[in-house]
């Protein structure tokens, strides 16, 4: 089946201001999409970024001998995770990952539910400091007044929490190390309930990897990236419009002076926007 003829002649050059009227158009529309996109991320059209490019977890996990990815996604929507979340890796069938944007999963909201409970019952007096890196860490250091019973303090916070670790500080004085179950364990859980255990009694999956990538490191390379998007069209207009529509000459081609125009000024705003 032949879509074009033999001997079908195209004016391309004839209609070339046309067609670069359109792709204009279209990428004027794509820059608006990104950079609109960037501000309100409800937008219809606005992209969506991976775990490197906004921050969150990525965990790798292998399960010997394969599994339906359906009954991975079924057991971790147990701790809110949907399908997107979970993707198979690989051809084999044995591999999946795991990808979250929340670093934490829920530390923030148990840590400030921490301080806040701990403040209103003993006072404010009573607490020197509650030290945590907000949305990326799953530890908290809370740093008391007074000496407390290590056991009396436990209580207190898996009564709001029963997966909470605690121990005493090594490092400062009258402290506590807070640990918060984090995305990977509690990954970890789910799955070994969904797959149980091998004949040796041991967990029947592997972790693989666990990669973090925390919002601040995420928004750079998002923005160097957008970066290099716009100066890479911008570069790629002006090329174009160089080897494409002739030379440079007020008289002879206002479309080439447009094309420099356009490109130079895409490229500043970028660079300055950024």
């Amino acid at each position: 089946m032949q879509i074009l003829k033999p001997g079908t002649q195209i004016d391309f050059i004839g209609k070339r201001r046309g067609f670069a009227v359109v792709s204009t158009v279209v990428i004027g529309l794509s820059l608006f999409f990104v950079a609109y996109g960037s501000i309100d991320s409800s937008f219809l059209f606005a992209p969506r970024y991976g775990v490197d490019f906004s921050g969150g977890t990525e965990i790798h996990v292998r399960v010997p001998g394969g599994i339906d990815i359906a009954e991975i996604r079924a057991g971790l929507a147990d701790i809110d995770l949907s399908d997107d979340n979970v993707q198979a890796f690989g051809s084999s069938g044995d591999e999946f990952l795991i990808r979250v944007e929340n670093i934490n999963f829920g530390a923030d909201d148990f840590f400030n539910q921490v301080k806040e409970t701990l403040m209103a019952e003993d006072g404010e007096a009573a607490w020197k400091a509650f030290d945590w890196q907000k949305e990326q860490s799953v530890h908290m250091t809370a740093v008391s007044s007074d000496a407390r019973d290590l056991a009396t303090f436990t209580a207190r916070l898996q009564a709001i929490n029963p997966d909470v670790n605690v121990a005493t500080s090594m490092v400062a004085h009258n402290a506590f190390e807070v640990s918060f179950p984090g995305l990977t364990d509690k990954v970890k859980e789910t799955l070994a309930g969904v797959l149980g255990t091998g004949a040796d009694g041991r967990a029947a999956f592997e972790v693989v990897s666990v990669e973090m990538v925390g919002p601040s490191v995420g928004a750079e390379l998002r923005r160097k990236g957008l970066l290099s998007l716009v100066l890479s069209l911008a570069l790629i207009l002006v090329t174009f419009v160089l080897l494409y529509l002739g030379p440079v000459t007020l008289e002879n081609d206002v479309v080439t002076i447009a094309g420099l125009v356009v490109g130079g000024v895409t490229a500043v705003i970028a660079w300055l926007s950024f």
